[in-house]
C-alpha cells in the first residue's frame, strides 16, 4: 500500500511538472492572439512587442504566414521578443489606435508600449528577422536618447514623438477641418507626413493644398497640447474632440479644461524652448504617460 501511494505521488508530481512546463512554454515560440496578454508579457520580460496586423481576406497576409511561423522567427518569440497577431476585422480599436491603413502591417513597441518601428507589406524570413533586430536596436537608441532630449529643440522633439502617436486627426482631413470646419474622412491614397504625423486628405486637390502649405492646415506642435507644453513643459497628445482655433491655426488639447484655459488667453501659452523627458510626463489627467 505504501509503495502504491509513493508511486501515485510520483506520477502526480510528474504530471504537475509536465503541466507547468507546458504552461510556462505556451507563449515561447508562438504568437499570442490576445493583445493585452502579449503586452503584459513583453513588459514583464523587458523585450519588444511585435504586433502583426492582418485580415483573413488579405492575400499578402496569408502569404506571410509561412514566414511568421517559420522556426527562424518563432525561435525569437518569448525570448528576444513577444509577438501577437491582430485580425483588424475583429479588433478595429487596435487598428485605429495604431493608424493601420494597409495590410499586412507590423508595429514594434517598446516594453513600455511606445511605437518604435512600423513596417507595411510582406517580406522574406530574413527580412522579417531584420525588422525585429532593427526594432530592438531602436529601443536601445531611444533609451540612450532620454538623457539628451531636454537639450534638443522643442519642435524637433515633438516631431520625433509624433511618429509614435499613430494617424493624425484620426484620419480626418485637416484641409476640410480648417477651411470648411467640417469633419471629412480622408483617404489613405492621399496621405502626407508633416512634422512626424501622417495625415489623410480627401482627394488629390486637398493633397496638393496640404503639400504646398502644411503649416496652414496641420495642428500646431504636431498635435500636442499647447497649454500643458507651456505650463508643464510636457508633451501630451491632444484629442480631436478638444480642438480650438487661434489666428486660423488648429490646436488640439488633452482635456476640456486645458482647451478653455487656452481659449481664454492663447498668448499665455507659448512653446517652451526645452521640454521635460516624456518618460516622466503624465497625460494631462494625472496619469503617467509612457516614455519614449
Amino acid at each position: 500500500m505504501l509503495l502504491q501511494k509513493s508511486l501515485s505521488f510520483c506520477a502526480l508530481t510528474v504530471m504537475v511538472l509536465v503541466a507547468s512546463l507546458t504552461i510556462s512554454s505556451a507563449s515561447a515560440g508562438s504568437w499570442h492572439r490576445d493583445f493585452d496578454a502579449a503586452q503584459s508579457e513583453a513588459r514583464k520580460l523587458g523585450v519588444p512587442l511585435v504586433v502583426h496586423f492582418y485580415a483573413d481576406w488579405c492575400g499578402p497576409c496569408r502569404a506571410m504566414e509561412s514566414v511568421l511561423n517559420s522556426s527562424t522567427i518563432t525561435s525569437e518569440l518569448g525570448t528576444s521578443a513577444v509577438g501577437v497577431k491582430v485580425n483588424v476585422d475583429h479588433h478595429g480599436d487596435l487598428k485605429r489606435r495604431f493608424g493601420v491603413a494597409a495590410l499586412p502591417t507590423d508595429v514594434i513597441l517598446s516594453p513600455s508600449g511606445d511605437v518604435v518601428s512600423r513596417y507595411v507589406g510582406g517580406t522574406s524570413t530574413n527580412g522579417y528577422l531584420a525588422r525585429l533586430d532593427s526594432g530592438a536596436a531602436r529601443i536601445e537608441k531611444r533609451s540612450d536618447r532620454r538623457v539628451e532630449i531636454v537639450k534638443r529643440d522643442a519642435t524637433e522633439v515633438l516631431s520625433d514623438l509624433a511618429e509614435e502617436q499613430g494617424l493624425g486627426l484620426d484620419g480626418y482631413s485637416p484641409v476640410a477641418l480648417v477651411q470648411e470646419k467640417v469633419w471629412s474622412q480622408g483617404d489613405p491614397k492621399f496621405a502626407w507626413r508633416h512634422q512626424g504625423v501622417v495625415y489623410y486628405l480627401a482627394d488629390a486637390e486637398e493633397l496638393a493644398q496640404f503639400r504646398d502649405q502644411p503649416e496652414k492646415f496641420a495642428p500646431r506642435y504636431s498635435g500636442f497640447d499647447p497649454t500643458i507644453l507651456a505650463t508643464k513643459r510636457q508633451p501630451i497628445p491632444g484629442r480631436i474632440e478638444y480642438g480650438s482655433f487661434y489666428k486660423d491655426r488648429l490646436y488640439l488639447h488633452a482635456t476640456e479644461d486645458s482647451r478653455r484655459r487656452f481659449i481664454d488667453n492663447p498668448r499665455r501659452f507659448p512653446l517652451p524652448r526645452e521640454l521635460k523627458d516624456p518618460q516622466f510626463a503624465d497625460n494631462g489627467r494625472g496619469e503617467r504617460m509612457n516614455g519614449i
